[in-house]
């Protein structure tokens, strides 16, 4: 379960914290900044698997205006708290993402870049052990079997480059190495937010550019053609 959500110069959002409980209801004036808290969890939650850019556009359609324009200095925060279990334990999470926004002076768009990323566990054997340090796509990834086995063969940190466009949390698949990362980055994906509006909804858009529905959903009717021809009956569950 998502405790904390704290983001930093995105959209309108100069620097906000957000304690969810069981159901939520945001209330505000118009320009307030409750559909982008909402687009801002979304951005974190897709940037587990695509890459920054990608994320930005699937959630603002954008990539320009990303970050708040009464802010000089053009990086985004972002920090999650999680709990989560498996196997009968508890875990707690804490997750940070520090990007990069340069705008680009030719087209002035603002590509997103890794500054700082880190995923730290507590629970079990694991106290306050950081499974992900990334720094300017220098990353450092804890082997969890290692770390709980330490006389078995292979080292308890593996390093690796991972383009500074995505996060690194995107880039880690072993199920044995990182099983814990995984099931924090399982979390986020299956966190994603969508608001269906009914004028996006009749959009006559066919094309998208991630084989997901949109936030809005105005590629809808394609995901569903799509969905359909590849896993017949799919569309039904």
């Amino acid at each position: 379960m998502l405790k904390r959500f704290r983001v930093r110069n995105f959209k309108n959002l100069l620097d906000i914290e957000f304690r969810p409980v069981g159901v939520n209801l945001l209330i505000g004036p118009n320009n307030a900044g409750k559909t982008n808290l909402c687009k801002a969890l979304r951005f974190l939650c897709g940037s587990s698997f695509l890459t920054l850019d990608q994320a930005a556009l699937w959630v603002l359609g954008e990539s320009w205006n990303i970050t708040n324009v009464a802010v000089g200095e053009k990086v985004i925060e972002m920090e999650a708290e999680v709990e989560l279990s498996s196997q009968s334990k508890q875990y707690s999470y804490y997750y940070s993402l520090r990007l990069s926004a340069d705008h680009e002076q030719s087209t002035w768009k603002q590509p997103l870049k890794v500054i700082e990323e880190k995923l730290v566990i507590t629970g079990g054997r694991f106290d306050r052990v950081a499974l992900i340090e990334n720094h300017l796509g220098a990353a450092k990834l804890t082997n969890e079997k290692a770390f709980l086995n330490p006389g078995a063969n292979g080292g308890m940190v593996t390093e690796s480059q991972v383009p500074p466009e995505s996060t690194a949390l995107s880039k880690i698949f072993d199920i044995e190495a990182s099983r814990r990362a995984l099931l924090f980055k399982e979390f986020l994906y299956n966190c994603i937010y969508f608001n269906l509006e009914p004028s996006a909804l009749r959009n006559p858009k066919v094309t998208s550019k991630t084989p997901l529905p949109s936030p809005v959903g105005d590629n809808f009717s394609k995901f569903l053609f799509t969905v359909h021809n590849s896993t017949p009956g799919l569309e039904k569950k």
